[in-house]
């Protein structure tokens, strides 16, 4: 049954805008998480933030 879409235009408008909205609030969240990261980077130093930046790049 591959290649069906099993609801109607409206519903796959809708569900198409709520992806949207939510990678919006994705990259938001990212953005914020970016800003924490840069103020972390004046007041921790070291090898164990070295090691948390690698993991924080990662994402």
């Amino acid at each position: 049954m591959s290649g069906q879409i099993r609801m109607s235009p409206a519903e796959l408008r809708d569900r198409s805008k709520t992806y949207g909205r939510k990678g919006q609030d994705i990259e938001q969240i990212l953005r914020e998480l970016e800003q924490l990261q840069e103020q972390l980077r004046s007041e921790w130093e070291g090898e164990a933030f070295r090691k948390f930046d690698d993991q924080f790049q990662q994402l």
